[in-house]
């Protein structure tokens, strides 16, 4: 079916606290949560009552945030980037039942660029640039899992080619990592690479394929996942659905 505007409800009533929102994710409490990507003021919509509310959440003074994650039990998770030159990059948590907000550090990097959770194994992934790699957060323990997970693969090392973990999804107890900008200056196109991890088997990566152009995977389906590809084929160089 063709989708237009107006098969959307705008919502032109909601006022939120900054220009830039890039972290936006639905809490188990059912109320919608942005983050202001210049100002790192959190915010609730309840889309019962069509209210907005300021959480008065600033999360670190100089740092955006571009990625926010909702767990089951009302926590929220996302990560910084530090804007600041002597300042480096902060994973949260906040509870939505207290409002309290809790700093989980970071190792020396500047971005934390994507999140995701996966609800099997109760982990949440950072992934972070200006060096590809990704850390997870262990909720059982309440602690960093370790160092960050070794991107090798087949005797390369992912860390070392490619710049950002731009995007992260988890389903199934798999993890999807989209990294783009190669270090050897040859940009993305058309080298853009996914890896794909085994969460219940010590984030062992089992898999790769290039080139997704829709940043996101789809929800499993048949044991399939889908994203827009873009190759030659059929004698034609496009975007096709694989």
């Amino acid at each position: 079916a063709k989708i237009t505007l107006d098969t959307f409800e705008v919502l032109d009533q909601v006022t939120l606290p900054d220009t830039i929102v890039r972290g936006l994710t639905i809490g188990s409490d059912g109320n919608v949560y942005t983050v202001g990507y210049n100002n790192g003021i959190l915010t609730r919509y309840d889309p019962k009552t069509g209210k907005t509310e300021n959480l008065n959440v600033i999360l670190h003074p100089g740092h955006s945030v571009y990625d926010i994650v909702s767990t089951p039990d009302g926590k929220i998770y996302g990560g910084t980037y530090a804007r600041l030159q002597d300042d480096y990059a902060r994973g949260f948590e906040y509870d939505i039942a207290t409002n309290e907000w809790r700093d989980l550090g970071m190792d020396q990097m500047k971005y934390v660029h994507s999140i995701a959770y996966d609800e099997v194994h109760d982990g949440v992934y950072f992934g972070l640039a200006p060096l590809a790699n990704i850390r997870k957060f262990d909720r059982t323990t309440g602690e960093w899992a370790g160092e960050s997970i070794p991107l090798i693969y087949n005797n390369v090392n992912y860390s070392d080619v490619y710049k950002f973990v731009f995007d992260l999804d988890a389903y199934d107890g798999l993890v999807y990592a989209r990294l783009s900008q190669r270090q050897d200056g040859m940009g993305s196109f058309p080298n853009l690479m996914n890896l794909v991890f085994d969460a219940g088997d010590n984030d062992a990566i089992i898999g790769t394929f290039r080139n997704n152009q829709a940043r996101e995977v789809s929800p499993p389906r048949d044991n399939k996942v889908y994203f827009i590809y873009y190759a030659a084929y059929n004698g034609e160089t496009d975007r096709w659905l694989a």
